[in-house]
């Protein structure tokens, strides 16, 4: 009987030894699973912290682009008020410029000493350039300057048009008149002592109404005479003068010439 007690106990010393030992290896076991649980967590919350902080360098880089977009917004809408005022000023002054110097009106009958006062338009250099005569070869202006070929005249101002006849009329040689600032209102276009046909005019009418300028086709001694009503007036007007090929005489010019010709023969 106390050999059988006397196993057992050893047999339960046993027991407990092999118990302990499994014992103090699972705690080891769990001691370094614990310890990479912790690891990897700590990288884990690095790796979010650096996440975080480069979102929150992100949002002020973000902020910083955003300021300098509304700066250089309010950087344009200033500029672009300051061109504004510039071209406005720029075009008053063009304005005035081809309107100076101021264009008088002729006084009323019987002002001042009571006598009738007659002022032919295309001899008074101060209502600008106007055209006092034209031939085969070319045009003469008030202030005896003379025009070969066709020209291009405004109120103040003429140049030379390079076109060769009636044929040349075309949406190229016309071009230069809707580039000029300030705008004009009419143009006039002398096509010489030709019919205005319906095709051209539809061509040249359709042309300019796209950049908003009147204009009127007329034979050239008409066109003349348009010119130098409308540029009386004030109007921003500018023609365009091809020289008739024939010249027909009227009353009028041969009394014109009779007069130079005895001014020519007169002696003090």
């Amino acid at each position: 009987m106390q050999m059988v007690v006397k196993q057992n106990g050893q047999q339960l010393q046993e027991y407990r030894s092999e118990f302990d030992n499994a014992l103090r290896k699972n705690e080891k076991e769990i001691k370094h699973l614990l310890q990479a649980v912790e690891t990897a967590f700590s990288e884990r919350i690095r790796a979010m912290q650096k996440v975080q902080e480069s979102c929150e360098k992100s949002v002020k880089n973000l902020n910083k682009i955003r300021e300098i977009a509304e700066g250089f917004k309010r950087s344009s809408e200033q500029m672009a008020k300051l061109l504004q005022f510039a071209f406005g000023s720029l075009r008053r002054f063009n304005k005035n410029l081809l309107s100076q110097p101021s264009r008088q009106y002729v006084e009323a009958a019987y002002e001042g000493d009571g006598k009738t006062k007659v002022s032919i338009l295309n001899t008074e250099e101060e209502y600008g350039l106007m055209i006092t005569g034209f031939s085969q070869y070319g045009f003469r202006l008030n202030n005896d300057m003379t025009i070969i070929g066709p020209m291009a005249i405004f109120p103040r101002s003429v140049l030379s048009w390079n076109v060769n006849s009636f044929d040349d009329i075309n949406e190229d040689s016309l071009r230069f008149f809707c580039t000029l600032e300030p705008k004009i209102d009419i143009l006039i276009i002398g096509i010489g002592d030709q019919p205005v046909s319906h095709g051209l005019s539809k061509v040249i009418i359709e042309f300019m109404k796209k950049h908003k300028i009147n204009v009127e086709i007329l034979r050239t001694e008409q066109a003349c005479a348009t010119f130098n009503f409308l540029n009386a007036e004030s109007r921003m007007v500018a023609s365009a003068l091809i020289p008739p090929l024939h010249i027909s005489c009227n009353e009028n010019d041969l009394l014109q010439s009779k007069l130079r010709r005895k001014e020519l023969y007169e002696t003090d």
